[in-house]
């Protein structure tokens, strides 16, 4: 990774944290639970070495258009160099894992983009939930990526927490 994206990953991460620190105030305000998606295309790096990091582009912003329309109104997705996060706000501890399986579902829908082949994404989740797994940005993301990182290990369309 070059300078340039390195910094405009840490840009995107402190504005992630950002949001994710207001989100807390308010879960924190009025006694709800948060949960925090971390999502990692599967094949992200294949696709961009195939068919250019422009490609790769397109396909993160499709992956995150999918996803907003899977989410509520005052939910949050943020990318963050390959991964996205997303916020879930004022969710029922038994409703946070079919509500991340439905973004993996969406996510992993052919997709077509302009003068390419079909896509067939996959993506990979791990799930950290305030306060259960953390009361800090830090710790919810933290949290998140090593859920991440086991899911990536369990295979393709994996959710872990």
């Amino acid at each position: 990774m070059n300078e340039n994206a390195d910094r405009r990953v840490r840009a995107q991460r402190e504005r992630f944290a950002t949001e994710l620190g207001d989100a807390l105030h308010c879960a924190e305000t009025d006694t709800g639970l948060l949960a925090v998606l971390a999502l990692r295309i599967d094949r992200y790096a294949e696709y961009c070495s195939t068919f250019g990091p422009d490609v790769g582009q397109s396909l993160l912003a499709a992956i995150a258009e999918r996803i907003g329309t899977t989410i509520e109104t005052n939910d949050i997705v943020v990318p963050c160099g390959t991964t996205l996060f997303v916020v879930l706000h004022a969710i029922a501890q038994d409703a946070v894992v079919p509500r991340a399986a439905r973004i993996l579902e969406a996510i992993a829908q052919p997709l077509l983009l302009t003068n390419l082949p079909t896509l067939r994404p996959v993506a990979n989740g791990g799930l950290s939930i305030y306060p259960c797994d953390g009361r800090s940005a830090s710790a919810l993301i933290d949290c998140a990526c090593a859920a991440l990182v086991r899911a990536e290990q369990s295979g393709p369309n994996a959710l872990e927490r």
